[in-house]
């Protein structure tokens, strides 16, 4: 029978490296009390003995676990799956595991996930908020657990954010249909109440009034941000407009697949009868026949950004609130060809 290895302890890194266990746990953990030739000993000593701290014992000593978790709403969204990508690569060349919860943009969902991450000792949280309820934000600060907010903030509280800039996606999406020929464009929209849907609506508007275009009522509608929920707003809104909207801007790419799902059944034909763009840029949006106008954000970037923030806040401490704002990029595709170019 094989003998087993027996697991390398902090004791015997401190035996090795002449110093008390005491000593050999404050170096292990950059502690500004230990000597820096002590320090780099114990550090030496630990790598060729192949020491792992018992991470678990550490958070029942009141230490936070190499662990960061990511509360995102919808984790089968291709756009959370990038930015969760992206963020896990930061994640694993720092050392820290990822935990993912999935909140479904529900709010009691959202702190229970919240509460459970604080209870595991995780050592800090990237969240995309539901918005519904912000008590989960005074929460991590009670408890003193260091957050980043990722893709929505909150009006009004100071909080370290990754963002995408909103605003400039979709008043560059607008001056870009303009410009195509289109005259009637429709925003079908997320609820408001999210930060990314209100500061998209507004870019829109003013994409439009800079043009010297009035916004009319019926050219902003909102419904849920899922598939099926763009596909039964766009497919209850069709038969109340006086006048068919020539393109349709969606709040994400999602909602845009949604869309023409309901248009197609109405029989319409894009980009024939109507254009349409999205905003995300994920690839499926490219596979789809006309492939799919959109306004990219970096999603793998905002998921590094945000975990590169979350780990300088959890090593170095709480500082100034930080917001990042990443810029997006207009990717056009044969949905939104120059109006008259398809034969109508």
């Amino acid at each position: 029978m094989k003998s087993m290895v027996r697991k390398t302890t902090l004791k015997d890194v401190a035996n090795a490296a002449g110093v008390s266990i005491n000593t050999a746990s404050r170096a292990l953990n950059d502690k500004p009390d230990v000597k820096g030739d002590t320090k780099d000993r114990v550090l030496r000593v630990a790598k060729e003995l192949h020491y792992v701290p018992n991470a678990m014992a550490q958070a029942l000593k009141g230490k936070h676990t190499r662990s960061i978790g990511v509360i995102v709403d919808d984790i089968s969204n291709p756009f959370f799956a990038e930015v969760l990508k992206g963020a896990e690569e930061v994640a694993a060349e720092r050392g820290y595991a990822v935990t993912v919860g999935n909140s479904a943009e529900d709010a009691k969902k959202e702190l229970h996930l919240v509460r459970t991450m604080i209870e595991q000792r995780t050592a800090g949280l990237l969240i995309t908020p539901t918005q519904k309820d912000g008590t989960f934000v005074s929460l991590l600060q009670q408890e003193e657990m260091p957050f980043v907010l990722v893709a929505r903030r909150f009006e009004g509280t100071a909080a370290h954010a990754v963002l995408n800039d909103d605003y400039s996606g979709a008043y560059q999406a607008v001056e870009y249909l303009l410009g195509q020929g289109y005259e009637r464009i429709l925003f079908l929209n997320a609820p408001t109440y999210l930060w990314s849907a209100s500061q998209r609506l507004h870019g829109f508007r003013q994409g439009l009034e800079a043009a010297g275009r009035t916004v009319e009522p019926w050219q902003v509608h909102s419904c849920v941000p899922t598939l099926q929920g763009s596909y039964e707003g766009m497919k209850a809104l069709l038969p109340t407009l006086k006048l068919r909207p020539d393109a349709v801007l969606a709040f994400s790419d999602y909602m845009a697949l949604g869309a023409v799902k309901a248009l197609r059944e109405a029989g319409l034909r894009i980009p024939e009868d109507m254009g349409i763009m999205g905003y995300d840029g994920i690839d499926v949006g490219e596979m789809l026949s006309p492939a799919l106008s959109t306004v990219r954000i970096a999603k793998r970037r905002l998921g590094r950004e945000a975990a590169r923030a979350l780990i300088e806040l959890v090593e170095r401490g709480p500082g100034t609130a930080k917001q990042t704002v990443l810029p997006p990029e207009l990717v056009i595709r044969q949905s939104t060809p120059l109006r008259g170019a398809t034969g109508r």
